[in-house]
């Protein structure tokens, strides 16, 4: 059965992202991310009846069914694939009401990035370690910065890419990131800004990497019917897929390092939607374990 259309995202939601919680707790961010995703559908927390949790960070769907009062929820699961796992969730949810399980699906995700666990210590305690434990730490690989940095010296070698190429998508970034209010670095980056940035992992600079902070965000993923007559205009979801790398948890051991679970979930998502890359008007992209969420504005007239 095609999810094309079968689902909505109807409601979203964020906390400020910083580098200081201010003492709140993951919990306590995701709750209140949550919130603010149900109130923007038009929602009462006791009308959630699904919670797909898209990563590990301590919380359970139990926290919000006994913070939120919620009666019935007939669905729960969790999409553990690190980033990825936020967009993972999206598919999740899409099935779970075109099956008609749940009307509507909250997607809370939140973590105390910057003054609770980091990434060197989260990474550790992940099922994948025990892979990149086995070929990458030996050699004092901890970090995504460091486990990445063979697949970009390796797309060096193959096309000849620069470490100024790869800086045109740290200073587009932050560029972007400038006009987002809710944004934690909103000072102006240049190229050379990036290039005299000190070395993390070769080729990988310090402006290469993401920021560990402090939030949450959260979505509420509604049946399409239902979200018809919700507050907000809703976004269909017209085309998903899941895609995972061939040796998903250690680039090194790939056959190709440069492939990405995209090309394999890519032409199942567009044939999902019924569009070609070039019918497409705004695209991000993410990296490792790759899920691809096609979607129509529908009204606002933003984009197809």
């Amino acid at each position: 059965m095609s999810l094309n259309g079968k689902a909505a995202v109807t409601g979203i939601g964020e906390t400020d992202y910083t580098c200081d919680a201010g003492g709140r707790s993951v919990l306590v961010l995701q709750l209140g991310a949550a919130l603010k995703a149900i109130a923007d559908a038009g929602l009462q927390p006791a009308d959630i009846d699904g919670i797909v949790m898209p990563i590990s960070a301590g919380t359970v769907a139990e926290d919000f069914v006994t913070n939120f009062g919620i009666p019935d929820l007939r669905f729960s699961t969790a999409t553990p694939l690190g980033g990825a796992g936020a967009v993972a969730a999206v598919q999740c949810a899409a099935a779970a009401v075109a099956a008609g399980i749940c009307r509507h699906v909250l997607l809370p995700l939140g973590r105390t990035g910057r003054t609770g666990s980091r990434i060197g210590t989260r990474i550790h305690q992940m099922p994948q370690f025990r892979t990149v434990g086995e070929f990458e730490a030996p050699v004092g690989a901890l970090a995504p910065a460091q486990y990445y940095a063979p697949m970009a010296r390796r797309h060096m070698e193959l096309f000849g890419t620069t470490s100024r190429q790869l800086a045109e998508i740290a200073v587009t970034t932050r560029q972007h990131a400038i006009l987002n209010g809710n944004a934690t670095m909103t000072a102006p980056m240049s190229i050379e800004d990036h290039q005299a940035s000190r070395m993390i992992a070769d080729p990988l600079r310090l402006l290469d990497c993401s920021l560990e902070s402090d939030g949450a965000a959260a979505v509420v993923v509604s049946a399409a019917e239902i979200a018809r007559d919700m507050r907000q205009p809703r976004v269909l979801l017209t085309g998903l897929a899941e895609g995972h790398p061939d040796s998903p948890s250690t680039i090194t051991q790939r056959p190709d390092m440069t492939r990405l679970g995209l090309a394999k979930a890519a032409p199942r998502a567009f044939a999902m939607a019924g569009v070609t890359p070039a019918d497409i008007d705004v695209a991000e992209i993410y990296d490792c374990f790759t899920y691809i969420v096609l979607c129509q504005l529908e009204d606002l007239g933003f984009c197809g």
